[in-house]
């Protein structure tokens, strides 16, 4: 399944994949998977970040009653595939 979303502020929203109309999906629960010192995957990038992160975070879209979870992580690409 492939999310996407955008942000017009600060907030950035999941868009539902199932839903044509591009309904935004509710965060229901997250989770830090992982935390630590910063700049252990990109060694060699400037600037490094501060900390290393990994969120889960449990989705529902209210319209077609869809539920998931997605990570997002600043640790380096987690594999897959980039949507075209």
């Amino acid at each position: 399944m492939t999310f996407t979303g955008a942000t017009d502020t600060d907030y950035f929203y999941f868009f539902c994949p199932r839903c044509a109309d591009r309904h935004i999906m509710r965060v229901l629960d997250y989770e830090v998977r992982e935390s630590g010192p910063g700049g252990q995957a990109y060694r060699d990038e400037r600037p490094k970040q501060i900390k290393d992160v990994t969120l889960a975070f449990s989705l529902y879209c209210p319209e077609c009653k869809l539920a998931s979870s997605v990570k997002i992580s600043n640790t380096g690409r987690q594999g897959g595939q980039l949507p075209p």
